[in-house]
């Protein structure tokens, strides 16, 4: 499988990990880019969400983010 035609490349969020999920996707044919490829490791983990959604924006990325809830 290949990447739709018409959707955009992927961003995920850190809060979805650096390789399952990533590795799941691509496996499935989806264009992507983690946080942390893009930032590089250790500084992924001090980006503000701001600045992370500002470059998706940009790009014209589709943001995939998972935060935590309290019921």
């Amino acid at each position: 499988m290949s990447h739709p035609a018409g959707l955009h490349d992927l961003f995920l969020d850190r809060s979805l990990g650096r390789k399952q999920i990533p590795a799941r996707l691509r496996a499935a044919g989806l264009r992507l880019v983690t946080l942390a490829e893009h930032y590089g490791i250790p500084a992924d983990e001090k980006v503000k969400d701001e600045d992370w959604l500002r470059l998706v924006g940009e790009r014209g990325w589709v943001a995939f983010t998972k935060d935590a809830t309290s019921l």
